[in-house]
């Protein structure tokens, strides 16, 4: 679809359909995009759910990625595909509405990045923050990842008051960084085991911010 596109009833894909979307989609209210089976997803601008409005992310081997701002005021099912978040822009991730994103994938390139910026989203199964790419999370909000985290680029957080929780084992990799602001109060539970390989960084937070491990520590 070239140019936007806007939804008050269902948009399916069927199988291991595909589709693209070139200008920004909006799902209304009683609309519904996706559906519960492997399908791929482009959309190459905003994807924005309103108040009533569904958004049925792929199933197995399927991947909706999404190069603009996200915003949901409505409900995302995850299902167990994977949501990718890249494009050569700087854009938000606004996940207000009911619902979790599952296997999430930061690839923004270059000198954009992806900003959490008005909600506190849980991701389901893994999330990966890839090779110089870059997720922020603003003042105040949580991120709470119940998978494996690995790091690759940067995950940090833009100012105090952020909270990371980790339920599934951490790895930095080389090249990753977390969290790049040292100097900020910053909280993170990691529940499970945190591993720091060669040219990984970790920063500790500063002043009144704690970092709290409940597994094992392993750093080569």
């Amino acid at each position: 679809c070239v140019g936007g596109s806007s939804f008050s009833n269902t948009l399916a894909n069927g199988g291991t359909a595909t589709a693209i979307f070139d200008g920004a989609v909006t799902v209304n209210n009683l609309g519904t995009l996706g559906g519960n089976t492997a399908y791929t997803c482009d959309c190459n601008a905003a994807l924005t759910i309103a108040s009533g409005g569904t958004v049925s992310f792929p199933n197995a081997s399927g991947t909706c990625t999404i190069q603009g701002n996200y915003d949901c005021d409505g409900t995302q099912t995850a299902n167990s595909g994977t949501v990718s978040f890249d494009g050569a822009t700087t854009a938000g991730i606004d996940a207000v509405g009911t619902g979790n994103l599952n296997n999430v994938v930061i690839a923004v390139p270059g000198s954009n990045y992806k900003e959490i910026q008005t909600a506190s989203p849980t991701f389901d199964g893994t999330f990966t923050v890839n090779a110089s790419a870059r997720l922020y999370v603003d003042t105040a909000l949580n991120l709470t990842i119940t998978g494996a985290t690995s790091i690759t680029g940067t995950l940090a957080n833009t100012s105090n008051s952020a909270t990371f929780t980790f339920n599934g084992a951490v790895t930095i990799n080389s090249g990753g960084v977390f969290d790049e602001a040292n100097s900020i109060a910053w909280t993170c539970d990691c529940n499970a085991n945190l591993t720091i390989a060669s040219g990984g960084t970790m920063r500790a937070p500063n002043a009144s911010g704690t970092f709290t491990l409940s597994g094992n520590l392993s750093q080569s």
